[in-house]
């Protein structure tokens, strides 16, 4: 593993949550704010993304129950239609 993967794999976690975080409180922000810092926080993300190594994704172990299907969908579902809601006229996506 290179050492650009391994700051990658250090650096990701970090990254991810403060755009989760983010996402999370879409509706504390003006729309023109919104967008700029989103813009930012999406770059990061996929340039630190595009910097982790590759590996063979694995679901082993994992118990895919239809509660947590249902919730993982309801969480999705909530936290996109604040982000519709902010965007206004500007949700293409």
């Amino acid at each position: 593993m290179t050492q650009t993967e391994q700051d990658a794999i250090v650096e990701f976690p970090g990254v991810a949550e403060d755009f989760c975080r983010y996402v999370d409180n879409c509706t504390s922000y003006e729309r023109k704010r919104l967008l700029q810092d989103v813009s930012v926080l999406l770059a990061r993300l996929c340039e630190v993304g595009a910097r982790l190594p590759w590996v063979s994704p694995s679901t082993e172990g994992t118990n895919f129950t239809d509660e947590s299907v249902a919730t993982h969908a309801s969480e999705q579902y909530r936290l996109s239609t604040r982000l519709r809601e902010q965007l206004g006229n500007l949700d293409e996506y």
